[in-house]
């Protein structure tokens, strides 16, 4: 939905202005000719005659009110509105503050017209959506110029004949600006068009232009960092990775504020184009590695907060990740020893430590960091079948097997809960005969508060899990098998 400052400005045209205009004493005939013409609507000849009087009677306040009013209903807004700047400034150096204002109401309301124009269309654009990136297109917009250079420039406007309500919007805020080059809100409204336009330089320039006249506007601000980061995000949304990048390190210059959520997407993009790589690639690896330092760079730079948390927390995630799919798992390991000791309590990082020191041969450090990962989150199955793997390097079988054997009713067991539950406890009589040993266990540790069923092959086993005690009892054929303890978990 556009927000847009949609205030109408108002202005009124001085009514009468010119025919109760006083004359000069000695006004040239450049002059009484322009004002005749100005009377007659000759607008053409009127501008043509008041041009040969601003330079015969520069310091007559009438010819520059007169002049920019000529100009204007030609539609030659910057000479126009050059005219009236000048006459205002002869008007403030002779101290004559009612003519200057005389002249700033007719400037006004010219430059309103233009600019009610420009809300009017954008009022009529209803919903717009953000276009993609307008790379190498013409350039919409200058700086107007200095007055001195702009009351030269006749190019004549006229009306939009375009279909687009936004271009529309876009053209008559351009215009207001040159009739009135201090037209604050025009360069607010124009910004904030030409950004969703996609051309993000001509945004950037008309906000920059406005914080000259008002430096510390929010809204310009607002604009000027919104079109610092639209571009970049169009071209990562159109997967443009190395432009994007390019983006967001620009976007960091103009918006240092976000600048870690900048540096995120740097290391994201960087990532994304590696993986549109072929695994072959020479400049795959080249990518990766830019990854890493973008999510290094990143953290660097975020404080150790609660603020940037997940944004620490994913940027070790994923640097660890790159690192271990690299074959560097010392690396990896040595990085994630790092994270967990920053987020003692993350069961991803506290498990993908344990799964890379396995892979580096830290079997010890890597039971470790899994029975840690355990203490936040037992039921886990992955964290499980890695503690399985390496408690089974380190030769602790009956610690081996009861991990696997919870692994395997984690991934693979059907769940029975609630009366499904206490039905498949009682029945144990009519599915195993008498000789089975779940009774004795019901009878010392009570019904469990989940039960997995699942097959190893042609054995039939059972998992009772006492969730809120800590304690998994497993059962082949109705006989113990192993017996597992784990931190209690509250749900």
């Amino acid at each position: 939905m556009l927000r847009i400052r949609l205030r109408a400005i108002v202005a009124l045209l001085v009514s009468g202005l010119i025919a109760a205009a006083a004359v000069p004493a000695l006004a040239g005939i450049c002059f009484t000719s322009g004002k005749v013409y100005v009377q007659q609507k000759v607008w053409d000849k009127a501008a043509t005659q008041l041009e040969c009087a601003r330079k015969q009677e520069p310091q007559n306040l009438q010819v520059y009110l007169l002049l920019g009013s000529a100009r204007a209903e030609l539609g030659q807004y910057a000479s126009a509105g050059a005219a009236f700047q000048m006459g205002i400034q002869a008007a403030t150096a002779k101290k004559d503050e009612k003519k200057a204002a005389e002249i700033r109401n007719n400037q006004m309301a010219y430059m309103s017209r233009l600019y009610n124009s420009g809300v009017k269309a954008m009022s009529g654009a209803g919903t717009v959506e953000e276009t993609e990136e307008q790379e190498g297109a013409k350039r919409l917009f200058t700086t107007p110029a200095p007055p001195e250079v702009a009351i030269t420039d006749t190019t004549s406007f006229g009306k939009y004949e375009g279909t687009s309500k936004v271009e529309e919007a876009a053209y008559y805020f351009r215009l207001a600006t040159l009739m009135d080059p201090t037209a604050v809100d025009a360069y607010k409204n124009l910004s904030y068009v030409y950004e969703i336009m996609g051309h993000t330089d001509d945004a950037m320039d008309a906000a920059r232009a406005g914080l000259k006249l008002a430096p510390n506007d929010d809204k310009l601000g607002r604009n000027l960092r919104a079109a610092a980061v639209g571009r970049a995000n169009r071209l990562f949304k159109a997967s443009k990775w190395s432009d994007a990048i390019g983006a967001y390190h620009k976007a960091i210059e103009d918006d240092p504020a976000s600048k870690l959520t900048y540096e995120a997407r740097v290391a994201e993009a960087n990532f994304n184009m590696a993986n549109g790589m072929d695994e072959k690639d020479p400049n795959r690896k080249a990518a990766l590695d830019s990854t890493v330092v973008a999510y290094r760079e990143l953290l660097r730079d975020a404080p150790k907060d609660s603020v940037t948390a997940s944004m620490r927390e994913n940027a070790y995630y994923n640097m660890s990740v790159i690192l271990a799919n690299q074959g560097r798992f010392a690396d990896a390991a040595k990085l994630l020893d790092e994270a967990t000791t920053e987020f003692p309590n993350s069961k991803d990082l506290l498990s993908l430590s344990g799964q890379t020191k396995f892979q580096a041969n830290d079997f010890n450090g890597a039971v470790t960091d899994l029975k840690r990962a355990l203490a936040v989150d037992p039921k886990d199955a992955t964290v499980h079948q890695f503690l399985f793997y390496s408690l089974n390097k380190l030769n602790k079988q009956s610690e081996s097997v009861a991990e696997y054997s919870i692994y395997k009713a984690l991934s693979e067991g059907k769940a029975r809960t609630g009366g499904d539950l206490k039905k498949w406890v009682d029945s144990a009589d009519i599915r195993l005969g008498p000789k089975h040993q779940l009774k004795k266990t019901v009878t010392s540790d009570g019904y469990p508060e989940e039960v997995r069923t699942f097959q190893d092959g042609d054995k039939a086993l059972e998992s009772w899990f006492y969730w809120s005690k800590g304690k998994v009892i497993t059962f082949m054929d109705g006989q113990l098998l192993s017996q597992a303890t784990f931190p209690p978990s509250k749900s």
